[in-house]
Formats: C-alpha cells, sequence, structure tokens
C-alpha cells in the first residue's frame, strides 16, 4: 500500500470511529462496518459487495481454458459479431434453476478481485445479456456482476451520461442511441442476446418537467425501439429498470408497496410507468416475458451526478471531502429509501431466472431524512460546516420508502448493505476521486 492509501485508510478508520461514538437510535449498528473497513483498502476498483472476496483458485475462469482473464475483450461498436446463438432459449431453462444469488457456499476472506477479472463464482453456463445504459452508474454495476457471474454481456450506450471507463473490459460496447431504431436492431441482430436488461433511460426528474417530449422520447420511444428488435430476434427476457420513488407521488403508507395507486408528480415517473405498461402489452401479444425492478434512490461509487436517484449522497459527499458548502433542497426532513449499489446489482442476477411477469420494489424499506444523511456523511467526512438551506424542487416527493417483502418471496433476493456501510464505501470512493485530482 503506497502512502496516499495509508493516508485514506487512517482517514477512512478516524471517521467511522467517529460515526459509531456519535450513534443514535435511527442509526445503524456501525462495530461490523468497523471491522470490515480495518479489512479492506481500497474500493474504488473493486467489485461490490458479496460478488469481490472469493477464493480465486476455486473459481472457474471465464473465457481462456488456461483461466487468463486479462487483457483487452472489448469489441467496438462497429465491430458486431456474429457469433453462434443457442438453438433454443428454453434448453437454458434447467440449468438457470440451479443457479443461486445468495453466494452462501463462497468463503468471504478479505481478498480483493478486481473489476476487470471475469471470473464465475457459481460454475454456470454463460448466458448473453445486452445491458443498455451500461456505461452509466448503475448499469456498470450491473454489467461487472453477470460478467462476474460468467455470462456473455454486450453494453449499449450513448455515453450522452455514460461513461466508457465504466464499462467492463469483458463487455462489448456499443455506442448507439436508444432512440435510433436501426443501430439498436442493427446491435440486437448481430448480438443475439436471450436476456435483455433495459437501463437506458432519461433519469432526471428536473429536466422531465422542463422538457417532457425529451423524456418521452428517451424513456417510451426509445425503449419500444428495444421491446421491438426483442420481439423481433427472439428474445427471451426483459429485465427493466423502472422507478419506485417518482411513482406513487405522496404515497398513503410509507413503505409503501407494489399495489400502491400510481400518481406520479412529474413526467419521468409517468414515463416510466407507461414504459412499464408496455411491457405487459409485449408480454401478452408477443410472449416476451420480463421483470420490472422498480428502484429506491440508489448511490454508491462511479454516481455520475446526473442520474436522479440517489445522487443527493455522491452530491454531499465530494462536496464536503473538499470542503465545499452544501445545500440542502427544502428543510431536509424529507425522506428517500436509500439503496446501495451493490444491492441492486444482485437483484438483477436474480431477476435472470426469477420473477416472470413481476414487478418488484428493490429497496430497504426504511425512510431516511436528509438531514440523517449529511450528519452521517459529515461525520465520515469530517466536515465542520452547517448545510445551506435552498428551496424545495417541484416535482420531488416529501416522505418515501417502499416495501420490498414481495422481492424478498418473489426474487429470493434481499438488501445486504446497511446505510453506514453504504456511506462508508461511497466516502472512500469519493476521497479517492478528489484526492487524485489534488497535487
Amino acid at each position: 500500500m503506497d502512502a496516499k492509501q495509508a493516508k485514506l485508510r487512517l482517514l477512512r478508520m478516524a471517521m467511522l470511529t467517529r460515526l459509531a461514538d456519535q450513534h443514535r437510535p435511527r442509526d445503524g449498528e456501525v462495530s461490523d462496518v468497523l471491522q470490515r473497513s480495518r479489512e479492506r483498502e481500497h474500493i474504488s476498483c473493486l467489485v461490490v459487495t458479496r460478488i469481490v472476496p472469493v477464493q480465486l483458485p476455486e473459481l472457474l475462469i471465464g473465457g481462456e481454458p488456461d483461466g487468463n482473464s486479462r487483457g483487452p475483450r472489448r469489441q467496438a461498436s462497429g465491430d458486431l459479431r456474429d457469433g453462434d446463438r443457442p438453438q433454443e432459449h428454453a434448453t437454458h431453462e434447467q440449468r438457470w434453476n440451479r443457479r443461486t444469488h445468495r453466494f452462501d457456499h463462497l468463503d468471504f476472506e478479505p481478498r480483493l478481485l478486481n473489476h476487470w477479472e471475469v471470473v464465475n463464482p457459481l460454475e454456470s453456463v454463460a448466458v448473453r445479456i445486452l445491458v443498455t445504459g451500461g456505461a452509466g452508474f448503475i448499469g456498470s454495476h450491473v454489467v461487472d456482476a453477470y460478467i462476474a457471474a460468467g455470462h456473455e454481456v454486450a453494453v449499449l450506450d450513448n455515453l450522452s451520461t455514460g461513461n466508457e471507463d465504466n464499462v467492463n473490459k469483458a463487455a462489448e460496447l456499443h455506442r448507439i442511441d436508444v432512440r435510433d431504431q436501426e443501430q439498436v436492431e442493427k446491435a440486437v441482430a448481430s448480438f443475439r442476446p436471450e436476456v435483455v436488461n433495459h437501463h437506458a433511460a432519461q433519469s432526471e426528474v428536473p429536466k422531465s418537467v422542463a422538457n417532457p417530449g425529451f423524456d418521452a422520447q428517451v424513456n417510451i420511444v426509445g425503449g419500444l425501439n428495444v421491446l421491438k428488435a426483442c420481439v423481433d430476434h427472439k428474445v427471451r427476457k426483459v429485465i427493466f429498470s423502472s422507478t419506485g420513488g417518482a411513482l406513487y407521488g405522496e404515497p398513503d403508507v410509507v413503505p409503501a408497496a407494489e399495489d400502491h395507486p400510481v400518481r406520479p408528480l412529474s413526467p419521468y415517473g409517468t414515463s416510466k410507468f407507461a414504459f412499464e405498461q408496455y411491457l405487459g402489452t409485449f408480454r401478452r401479444t408477443f410472449g416476451l416475458d420480463y421483470t420490472v425492478l422498480r428502484y429506491a434512490n440508489i448511490y454508491g461509487a462511479r454516481q455520475d451526478f446526473h442520474a436522479e436517484e440517489g445522487r443527493v449522497i455522491a452530491l454531499f459527499a465530494s462536496r464536503m471531502l473538499m470542503g465545499k458548502p452544501v445545500i440542502v433542497d427544502g428543510t431536509g426532513e424529507q425522506s428517500r429509501d436509500m439503496m446501495h449499489v451493490g444491492d441492486v446489482a444482485t437483484a438483477n442476477l436474480a431477476s435472470l431466472d426469477r420473477g416472470s411477469g413481476g414487478t418488484f420494489h428493490i429497496s430497504t424499506g426504511i425512510a431516511t431524512t436528509i438531514n440523517d444523511l449529511f450528519r452521517k456523511l459529515a461525520l465520515l467526512t469530517g466536515y465542520r460546516l452547517d448545510p445551506v438551506f435552498g428551496p424545495a424542487r417541484k416535482g420531488d416527493v416529501y416522505r418515501i420508502a417502499l416495501d420490498n417483502e414481495r422481492a424478498r418471496e418473489g426474487l429470493d433476493w434481499e438488501p445486504q448493505v446497511n446505510l453506514e456501510e453504504g456511506l462508508s464505501l461511497t466516502v472512500d470512493y469519493f476521497r479517492d476521486q478528489v484526492s487524485s485530482t489534488r497535487p
């Protein structure tokens, strides 16, 4: 470990100890977080929780027979492949049924696995998966999880808000806008995926309010281009990343369940729900299976500041680490259901063979106020300034949390990262990012 990493580790432990010392009744337990933090050295280049720390000698390495997973494997968007496609998706049913997503059989001693290691901890046959929006914050973590599980992955992204550096080197990258029907068709025809995971979206609430037409062009028309290509090329299933926080308006009950009345306050929520309805139509008419994952507010490493869900943590953490003023919209007593991106990745793994025709909240079920987030992040970063309170934003709900019982039962999934650990991981990432920009 070099001097800079050693310094960052000392900072992390000091701030976590402060969070433990100032524990409040609504806070999660920090003792386990402290222990796990002592075991990790660095976070910015690691696969997210519960996929990373495995015994490498026991794994099957995806790709080469000699287990050499290093080296560039990504193909440019202009070099689409013509590999052999499995004859029938139905032939994969048995192998999918023996897949597990809890990783309970693995040894989780603290060993570090780089993002670019292409490993198969589940020892399963690879499935071809196309991830739209796979260069973005959430989509890139989903790509990493699929590749770590041994699947063959391609990414379709126009890089308008995504970053090519986020894309796993083992994945093909096709630089395509989902609104370009012809290019979407070509990409799907060439890669011939069995599953399409649709994360590409216009995800900013304020932008949807200012320009609802653009929001609909991306989230509805672009999505329909993807669905049409899926039907034309016999894709078995679509996994769709929807929203929970923007669908229900001010909920009647917290945490809200999936059958809560839908009454979005923004065009963004409306467009996401409209596409959910198209998925139902395509299933009834064309037999295209789907699973809808309604996300809570997602946060973690690679937060791009453009994605609406969870970016408050990225903004707060980065500004605190730079010693800049932090603006809180409204009173700060508005609350959100904050979910670490590592748990989102495992939910997308679980959805490969579960959740047929279903809609599931991917959430913690816990409402956390913005003021609480500010306090925890200030403790983790050593920030000493008071927040600056600004006006509330149009289209935002005041209090929201999402019940996840249906996902626990239907996907055999549950969140594993509590808020304190997730914030610690995220602050590590942004502390590294900030330190790398300084002399």
